[in-house]
C-alpha cells in the first residue's frame, strides 16, 4: 500500500469543489485506483454515492491491498 501516493487532481473538472479537508484523501484514492471519477472528467465530490459505487470502491480496495 502506497500511503504517500498523491496524484494530481487537475484532470478532473470539478477538483476545485473538493473540500479542503478531503483533498489529500481524494488524491490518495485516485492514485491507488480506488476512484476514477464518475465520467465526463468529474469526481462529483458533492454528489450522492450509490450502494453499488461503494461496493465497487471496497472491492477495489480489498483487491488492491489484500496482502
Amino acid at each position: 500500500m502506497n500511503v504517500n501516493a498523491s496524484q494530481s487532481l487537475v484532470s478532473f473538472a470539478d477538483a476545485n469543489k473538493i473540500s479542503t479537508w478531503a483533498v489529500d484523501a481524494m488524491k490518495w484514492s485516485v492514485s491507488n485506483g480506488l476512484l476514477s471519477g464518475k465520467g465526463k472528467g468529474t469526481l462529483d465530490p458533492a454528489g450522492v454515492v450509490s450502494r453499488a459505487e461503494v461496493a465497487a470502491i471496497i472491492n477495489r480496495f480489498v483487491t488492491t491491498f489484500n496482502t
